[in-house]
């Protein structure tokens, strides 16, 4: 094993050399380089040859060095509003954790869900599912992270340390995809919905108006289908090789009904409070009637969005006092030492990974070389189409991936009837949603990844299997029901 991460510590430099001096593609210096670059980090991000967190500080030495963009430039991805929401709803979990409010969320969801494996592990991912179909998936991932960190962390004595860790991974895992599946299911699940929902008519030179209830008939059950597909590849991966199959939850400590303390009570009112407010902040339109979200309160509303309901909770748990812990706040600055800031940097480099894509040039030559498959049948389109998409997806923007897929898929499909036409543009924004094996190609999968509960070939083999199933699954639903 130390021998194969010698040899990716060397092959990655080695990759990108070729690519920048040698430049074999067919295409701009930039598009070589970037791919140079994507090898590079590539490379050692699947053998783990040095720390991730190393690996996704490369794009802010090499693309400057490479003329792709500037060190500022690049920089600013460092510093996204999204790591800011994390580090927030981080905050928010180490509270719940410092002040036992864990152990009463993990009581309850076994109340709800039962005390077998499959059952909680369905019972997070539904909840996942259903909250991600309104706000964004790394909102919905964070609301459950803390939940699903609580019933890890007490699991019962009796599970081995093997049982414990496939449990945990199936769980957080669970959690990471089903945020992302149930963005599927309504226009404003995410960003590709919503920017194919409104831009559809330009799209199709035609008038026809998608309504939101027309969507959800369309999507949802495939949404759901594929939930149900993740649902038993993790059971497949994981739960099935575990030895116990129940938590015997009577013998823990925290089933004994005790009385709520102040601090826990606080807290879970910032929870609530915060849950609330991520829920209602956008606008939602349901076909002609609009509920009108918070945001519009305020007249720039467009400089306002999770993080700083994310950063305004946390803020608060700094101020707010502590009865049991006098002239102390519910959290002090000590606490953020448990703050894992290895993840912060992982979506910086995601994020100046996609910068890379969408700068150089990257995504527009990978989406041009499909123009091959143009006398191709639309089904075989849709798959080979979908197969590059979700590629591309696993390490930039979905929503800058979908803004220039489009116009190409309309002008290679122009000989092809206007029905033909449509089916590959929904499936292409359906596969923009499909990113499941990197911890960079979404925010939950590096929120599940930050836990330090998953390996990174874990991710890779759950997030493969589910790629292929998603792939086959979109390819058949949107040939055939669409």
């Amino acid at each position: 094993m130390k021998k194969l991460k010698n040899i990716a510590l060397l092959f990655g430099p080695i990759c990108f050399g070729v690519f920048y001096l040698f430049q074999p593609l067919d295409a701009s210096p930039s598009i070589n380089r970037m791919t140079g670059i994507l090898l590079w980090m590539a490379i050692w991000w699947f053998s783990e040859c040095v720390h991730l967190a190393v690996t996704a500080l490369l794009p802010l030495v090499l693309l400057p060095l490479t003329q792709i963009a500037n060190v500022k430039e690049v920089s600013k991805e460092y510093s996204d509003s999204i790591i800011f929401l994390f580090l927030g709803g981080f905050l928010l979990s180490i509270a719940i954790e410092k002040w036992d409010v864990h152990k009463r969320i993990a009581r309850n969801i076994l109340k709800i869900t039962g005390n077998s494996t499959q059952g909680i592990l369905l019972g997070v991912m539904l909840s996942c599912f259903l909250i991600s179909n309104w706000i964004s998936n790394t909102a919905t991932a964070l609301m459950l992270f803390g939940a699903v960190l609580a019933l890890i962390k007490e699991l019962d004595s009796s599970f081995t340390d093997k049982d414990k860790n496939l449990l945990a991974q199936a769980l957080l895992l669970g959690m990471a995809y089903a945020s992302s599946i149930g963005g599927i299911a309504t226009p404003v699940g995410t960003p590709p919905n919503m920017y194919f929902f409104k831009m559809y008519p330009k799209l199709m030179d035609n008038n026809i108006q998608i309504t939101f209830l027309q969507w959800i008939i369309m999507f949802f059950p495939l949404s759901f289908l594929i939930l149900i597909g993740c649902f038993f590849i993790l059971k497949i991966l994981f739960l099935n090789k575990m030895q116990r199959k129940n938590i015997s939850s009577k013998n823990f400590e925290w089933n004994k009904k005790t009385k709520m303390s102040y601090e826990e009570k606080v807290i879970l009112i910032v929870f609530l409070i915060t849950i609330g407010l991520w829920l209602t902040r956008e606008n939602l339109n349901f076909g002609s009637i609009t509920i009108y979200g918070w945001k519009n309160l305020f007249s720039h509303s467009e400089y306002i969005d999770d993080a700083v309901v994310a950063m305004s909770s946390a803020i608060s748990l700094f101020v707010i006092p502590s009865k049991k812990n006098k002239n102390e706040a519910l959290l002090v600055w000590e606490d953020i030492k448990q703050l894992k800031y290895e993840i912060l940097l992982l979506f910086g480099g995601g994020f100046a990974l996609a910068y890379g894509f969408e700068k150089s040039g990257l995504i527009e030559y990978l989406i041009q070389s499909m123009r091959f498959i143009q006398g191709i049948s639309p089904l075989i389109l849709i798959f080979l189409m979908g197969t590059v998409i979700a590629l591309i997806s696993e390490f930039a923007s979905n929503i800058a991936t979908i803004q220039l897929a489009l116009p190409l898929i309309i002008a290679m499909t122009s000989h092809l009837p206007a029905m033909y036409t449509s089916k590959l543009i929904f499936s292409s924004v359906l596969f923009a949603s499909v990113g499941f094996m990197l911890p960079v190609a979404t925010a939950p999968n590096m929120i599940a990844f930050g836990s330090g509960y998953i390996p990174m070939h874990s991710m890779l083999k759950a997030g493969f299997w589910l790629d292929v199933f998603c792939i086959f699954t979109i390819t058949i639903y949107s040939y055939f029901f669409i």
